[in-house]
């Protein structure tokens, strides 16, 4: 869940960037802001105040889109690199690989960036057409008929390809 929320988050500063030479900038700090930890050092009192707001918004936002009520002790808890896989895995983001030091306030550097590739979700297919000629097709492999089963298996596949190429939704 915090996953989701952070996907949203970085989303919303994806899509906020009005020169894409600085976008890797822009999501290496947002990826400080949520990965790394702010050092207590100096008790910079807008470090403390962010690090304050980045968990209130979470914290609403698991409520509201989840029901579910986080606790602010719960931050200790929370494994960074799992959490940098999955938000990785759900905005296409590629990293360099490299050792991160999340103790660090800034873990993330612009060179870290690589690149973003698209991310679109699976729709579940179904051709009505494609399905009829399936069916076809196993009459005709049930019959003995094997060049008339390939004929209609191959149009099957091209129908249900078809379909799926419409229905398929990209994400960025």
């Amino acid at each position: 869940m915090i996953v989701r929320a952070f996907k949203h988050i970085l989303q919303a500063v994806v899509a906020s960037v009005n020169n894409v030479a600085d976008l890797a900038a822009c999501i290496a700090s947002c990826l400080n802001i949520f990965l790394g930890t702010p050092s207590t050092e100096n008790e910079d009192s807008d470090i403390i105040n962010d690090e304050k707001l980045k968990w209130k918004w979470v914290e609403t936002f698991l409520g509201k889109r989840f029901g579910w009520q986080w606790k602010h002790e719960n931050c200790q808890d929370l494994r960074k690199f799992a959490i940098l896989r999955g938000l990785s895995h759900k905005v296409g983001l590629e990293l360099l690989p490299r050792d991160y030091d999340m103790d660090n306030a800034s873990p993330f550097k612009k060179s870290d960036i690589i690149s973003m590739v698209p991310v679109y979700k699976h729709v579940a297919c179904s051709s009505a057409d494609g399905r009829t000629m399936l069916e076809s097709s196993k009459t005709s492999l049930d019959k003995g008929k094997l060049e008339d089963a390939v004929n209609y298996g191959t149009k099957s596949v091209a129908l249900n390809i078809e379909r799926l190429q419409e229905h398929i939704v990209y994400w960025l």
